[in-house]
């Protein structure tokens, strides 16, 4: 095993646009590590240069104690999975072993290898097959065991799940969290699928134009996003976003939002870092609102319902000029037409709120 540790990495794909820029990550041994961001974010760049397929234009990528800059990729020891990555017409058992042959070990070390991670991903009773004939399920198995066959410290995951169908992927999913627990191993996988992200890390790295949005648990990260790109990229249906003003009173403070003024809850302003007038951004997630019969924070338009079947989603419109139209989630068992009007309670408890220009929590 071992840890990974990127110092003032710097890479440019293309003359004068930076996809990395001064990044600082550490990796931990045995740490399931999720990179979560758009397409462009710098997720399967970060791996790249991890693997040694792209070079660091500045910076230092140690893999332990060793400054790796310069390592070959073959003597890295790192396993990397493709989204695509296709099989050898070959058996499976000669796709396994693949790998193994480069490296010279003996026909009695590499039986003993193929079978071992063949039982580990229950593959045993398919060794002798093309994959031509396999599931789409079996063949994602046999590229994991090819990766993995050679011991890496580190496993590097592009997307793999990308192309999968919604039950395959959640089959998948599970069987990468169990498949790390069992060996222990460094996994860091790229996606741009909060599902993904959210269900697989242990360690969670949210990524935008090259640069860490934040860093920690998945848990945390969804409590308490430190900026505007975090809070609306991760949550389903989306987080609400709406124009306030942070005004300070005697009493602590108070929000300008939406034609109105509401007094904050003491425990929301001892959260802030230094009470004063401010411009916000306003940030509500669906289940920190409801709709309710009487004395509602503020009056919105259903445009439309959506059934989950234990739960409905609820779109709703505001005549005030707002960043986005919101969501509520509803139980199934409450009717709602579209056009209504219908009043909205607010948890102010669980706002989150964002300085407007720079973005960032003002939370402590």
């Amino acid at each position: 095993m071992a840890n990974i540790k990127l110092i003032d990495v710097k890479k440019s794909y293309v003359e004068g646009q930076t996809t990395i820029e001064n990044l600082n990550l550490e990796i931990n041994d045995g740490e399931f590590v999720v990179l979560l961001g758009p397409t462009g974010s710098g997720k399967s760049a970060i791996l790249r240069l991890i693997a040694g397929l792209d070079t660091i234009d500045e910076g230092s990528l140690y893999i332990g104690d060793t400054l790796s800059n310069e390592l070959m990729p073959k003597d890295r020891n790192l396993a990397m999975v493709f989204q695509n990555q296709q099989l050898l017409p070959a058996n499976v058992y000669e796709n396994i072993a693949f790998g193994l042959k480069l490296r010279k070990l003996s026909y009695e070390e590499i039986n003993i290898k193929v079978r071992e991670i063949a039982r580990i991903l229950d593959i045993e009773n398919i060794l002798q097959r093309k994959p031509k004939t396999l599931t789409a399920l079996e063949r994602q198995r046999v590229t994991l065991a090819r990766a993995l066959v050679r011991d890496p410290n580190v496993c590097l995951f592009d997307d793999v799940l990308a192309s999968l169908d919604d039950t395959l992927t959640k089959r998948v999913r599970s069987e990468l969290i169990k498949l790390q627990y069992r060996l222990g191993s460094t996994f860091i996988y790229a996606t741009r699928d909060q599902i993904d992200a959210m269900t697989m890390a242990s360690r969670l790295i949210v990524l935008n134009n090259g640069k860490i949005e934040q860093d920690g648990t998945p848990k945390d990260i969804y409590l308490n996003p430190k900026t505007v790109f975090v809070a609306s990229y991760i949550g389903s249906p989306n987080i609400a976003l709406f124009s306030a003003n942070l005004v300070k009173t005697d009493s602590g403070a108070s929000l300008e939002m939406l034609g109105k003024t509401f007094e904050l809850p003491t425990s929301v302003v001892s959260k802030i870092k230094e009470v004063k007038d401010l411009e916000l951004t306003v940030g509500i997630r669906p289940e920190d609102m409801k709709i309710v019969e009487t004395d509602g924070d503020i009056t919105a338009t259903v445009d439309s319902v959506d059934n989950y079947g234990a739960y409905k989603v609820a779109t709703l419109k505001l005549d005030q000029k707002t960043l986005n139209d919101f969501s509520v989630i509803i139980s199934a068992e409450t009717e709602l037409e579209a056009n209504k009007e219908v009043q909205v309670k607010f948890n102010f408890e669980k706002m989150h709120l964002f300085e407007r220009e720079s973005e960032e929590t003002i939370f402590s």
